[in-house]
């Protein structure tokens, strides 16, 4: 997430807040902003952008209901139940009310 100090691109000004593929420091000059995404609504936490709105929701909601595409009433293994994407496809899945097995592994064994 990024906030724009100076553009000459048409699309973003100074002050918008963006997101997507930058570097991790503190400028970063964006030649193509194609892979970068204006956030239009400030009304749920910034956060939420690298999180539920991020990369984990875009990559839960592709595999969920593209590549896993079930159908009501199909049970659903996730293997990765704890992580930010997993936790993700387990909510998916309740919300259309299928049979759901979750894993994760723990320290205590």
């Amino acid at each position: 997430m990024a906030e724009v100090v100076d553009s000459r691109h048409p699309d973003f000004k100074e002050g918008d807040l963006v997101w997507g593929i930058t570097g991790w420091e503190e400028y970063t000059h964006i030649g193509d902003p194609a892979s970068l995404f204006k956030i239009q609504h400030t009304d749920v936490p910034l956060s939420y952008h690298t999180s539920i709105l991020g990369m984990p929701a875009l990559t839960a909601d592709a595999g969920f209901y593209e590549i896993c595409s079930p159908k009501k009433g199909e049970r659903v293994f996730i293997s990765a139940a704890a992580g930010g994407i997993g936790q993700l496809v387990g909510q998916f899945a309740k919300l259309g009310l299928l049979c759901c097995w979750k894993c994760w592994q723990s320290r205590q064994g």
